[in-house]
């Protein structure tokens, strides 16, 4: 509603004549009331005059009362837009401290959670060491064959028994051809046995008059001595007539030709070996007797 400049004097006079008879002013009025209420009326004012502003002039004067309705509609519609800010104030407000509660709570989340991470990449490094350890110990109790084939000899143990570290539990059987291994003393073979020299293989139990001996080529030597021999490879190249059911672990004995001489050459060859024999001093006889 636009506002106007006021003045007491401009009121009606029939006005003034009842608010300075309800309210006791002396003449002139208009001065009375500037003095009493200031230049505008205003709250005290309306307060006092109302039952003379309702009776002598409200209801009377239809356009001030017009006036009146449209300033209270006005202001009643000013106060409700202003609780209405007022609410969405409040209510912006009201989010504002839940965003940041909530604010607060993710970081204090966030905070547990990278918490909770760390603690748990401790524990997954322990967990992970103690595992390999753990693994480490079971290998190294891990009865393992260093290669596929079938047990040829299996070592007699009872339940319960004590198995140590490396301890020989049998002997595996590699698929694939037979071989022969022999041992033979260091002097007769260092030097002397080569791989590709012929051999023949006898078995024991089945004579070789009756089953013939088998045939076989030097594969491997060995360049170390271990338990006073040296371990000798041979393949074997049975014939397929042959009656010996062959298998693993079948004793016999196997002579290789390192070379050949002639009976003259062996002749000497031996003699000059007995010729090369140390001779044992004489032995003293003891003298004495009945005389």
């Amino acid at each position: 509603m636009p506002r106007y400049r006021f003045s007491w004097d401009n009121l009606p006079s029939g006005l003034l004549h009842q608010l300075g008879s309800d309210l006791r002013l002396r003449p002139p009025v208009d001065q009375a009331l500037r003095e009493r209420y200031g230049a505008r009326p205003e709250p005290d004012f309306v307060r006092d005059a109302w039952p003379t502003l309702i009776d002598a002039w409200l209801a009377t004067d239809d356009e001030s009362r017009e006036l009146v309705v449209d300033e209270l509609r006005a202001r009643s519609e000013a106060q409700r837009r202003r609780a209405a800010v007022e609410s969405l104030r409040l209510a912006v407000q009201r989010l504002e401290r839940t965003h940041l509660t909530e604010e607060q709570d993710r970081r204090v989340g966030l905070e547990r959670l990278r918490s909770g991470q760390t603690r748990l990449r401790s524990q997954m490094a322990t967990t992970t060491s103690v595992t390999r350890r753990l693994e480490n110990e079971i290998e190294r109790r891990r009865i393992r064959a260093p290669m596929d084939g079938r047990l040829g000899e299996v070592a007699e143990l009872r339940i319960g028994a004590f198995v140590a570290e490396g301890q020989r539990l049998g002997a595996i059987i590699p698929a694939g051809r037979l071989r022969v291994v022999a041992e033979f003393e260091p002097s007769s073979a260092l030097g002397r046995i080569r791989p590709g020299q012929q051999a023949r293989l006898r078995l024991v139990g089945f004579p070789w008059t009756e089953y013939g001996s088998i045939a076989t080529t030097v594969d491997n030597v060995a360049s170390e001595v271990r338990a006073g021999t040296v371990r000798v490879e041979l393949t074997m190249q049975p014939d397929a007539a042959s009656a010996v059911p062959f298998q693993h672990g079948m004793p016999g004995a196997v002579e290789i030709e390192v070379e050949r001489l002639s009976p003259a050459a062996l002749v000497l060859r031996v003699g000059g070996r007995l010729l090369t024999r140390p001779v044992r001093p004489p032995i003293p006889a003891s003298a004495g007797g009945r005389g």
